[in-house]
């Protein structure tokens, strides 16, 4: 999967002061403009010195989650190369202004070449679970001149990102070996691949937060639709409730606001400097950010409480947060372990690799068997019952 930046329209620049798409000219001289067009973008100045910085971006707001996993692939051509520049990298920048870059060289212009996150140099405290901004940032060329940036591609690649176990030792826990003999080690080229065992991987992940309502690492659930148990007029927003939603939310209900019951549990607490939003519905598609001192939340259960009037009740409210802590436990990863391993040989690949013998077929039943109950023993030390407004 992939989330293409270009060519893509909203490209922007940030010359001095201005921020924008509109032409910067000075003393006659178009010293900044950009052309977004349906294949390319092109930032284009007539006159560059050895004062000149711009950064050439394209912003989205709602944010973008990236991790060490994911890679930018990009092609750019240039009419000065970045070795001409004191600084010219890729650059993204987070929800509260912090940036991540990585300096580019000559050998990275001119054709599509591939970029790991990892090689990032992050800012203290990056979030990368939201960011707004990627692009490009140019300063402090060696001599006066003009200079166009074009950029044909770029893109986010989002490879899976497994977190519980790694795929190696999934292929030890199984015990796969070579055309040696040699015990079996993964990358992106074997059969299977990297790849392939992570994407199981995470499949056996959100099996077992699914099962025990947590997350073991922190994770974002974007814009969760709600509903509020009483709506104005006929009550009045979460003083109603007492009244009228024929529950008993205790007196403390009354205080701290209408309890809303996510669908996760162990939530974060909500942040809005870390991309959490509370937000109501007014009608439609409109909706009004519920400010922060209105908001209290019980972490451990996953509620959030409320001190608003709700102008509807199905669908009123919406959420986005963070949920979920490490570190992961021992019996957590020997059960992403176990739920791989199951899903791993039972597909194709797996029982195609191997002789189709009844004693073969019998083995590998009994070991199916076996980590299933094993798998169970181990959710069901996980599994939480949460009741509302209970002690």
């Amino acid at each position: 999967m992939a989330q293409i930046i270009c060519p893509n329209d909203g490209w922007l620049f940030k010359y001095k002061n201005y921020v924008g798409a509109e032409p910067v000219i000075e003393d006659g001289v178009v010293v900044a403009s950009i052309l977004n067009n349906d294949d390319t973008v092109k930032f284009i100045s007539d006159k560059i010195d050895e004062d000149y910085e711009a950064w050439i971006y394209r912003e989205d707001l709602e944010g973008i989650s990236i991790s060490a996993e994911n890679k930018v692939t990009q092609n750019i051509k240039v009419t000065s190369p970045p070795s001409f520049f004191d600084i010219f990298e890729l650059y993204m920048e987070d929800c509260n202004g912090v940036i991540a870059t990585y300096g580019l060289t000559d050998l990275r212009i001119g054709k599509e070449n591939t970029i790991d996150l990892t090689a990032l140099v992050r800012g203290e405290d990056f979030n990368d679970a939201y960011v707004t901004k990627i692009g490009y940032r140019i300063k402090g060329p060696k001599a006066q001149r003009s200079f166009t940036l074009k950029i044909s591609e770029l893109r986010l690649s989002f490879m899976e990102n497994p977190l519980y176990c790694t795929p190696q030792e999934v292929m030890d826990m199984i015990m796969l070996v070579d055309n040696r003999g040699e015990p079996f080690v993964i990358s992106d080229t074997t059969i299977p691949s990297y790849n392939t065992i992570a994407k199981r991987i995470v499949e056996a992940e959100a099996f077992i937060e699914a099962n025990t309502r947590e997350a073991y690492v922190e994770r974002r659930v974007e814009k969760e639709i709600c509903n509020a148990d009483s709506a104005w007029p006929g009550t009045y927003g979460y003083y109603g409730i007492l009244a009228s939603s024929g529950q008993d939310y205790g007196a403390q209900s009354f205080f701290k606001g209408a309890p809303v019951k996510l669908t996760r549990s162990r939530i974060q607490p909500i942040d809005y400097t870390k991309g959490d939003l509370v937000e109501i519905r007014r009608y439609g598609s409109f909706w009004t950010t519920v400010p922060n001192g209105m908001i209290w939340q019980d972490e451990t259960k996953g509620i959030v409480y409320i001190k608003s009037l709700f102008f509807q009740k199905d669908a009123s409210i919406r959420i986005t947060y963070r949920y979920g802590r490490g570190p992961i436990p021992g019996d957590i990863k020997r059960a992403c372990l176990l739920k791989t391993a199951m899903l791993f040989v039972q597909t194709e690949w797996y029982i195609g690799k191997f002789p189709q013998s009844p004693e073969f077929m019998q083995m590998r039943e009994n070991a199916l068997n076996s980590w299933t109950w094993e798998l169970k023993d181990i959710l069901r030390n996980h599994s939480t019952s949460i009741c509302v407004g209970g002690v």
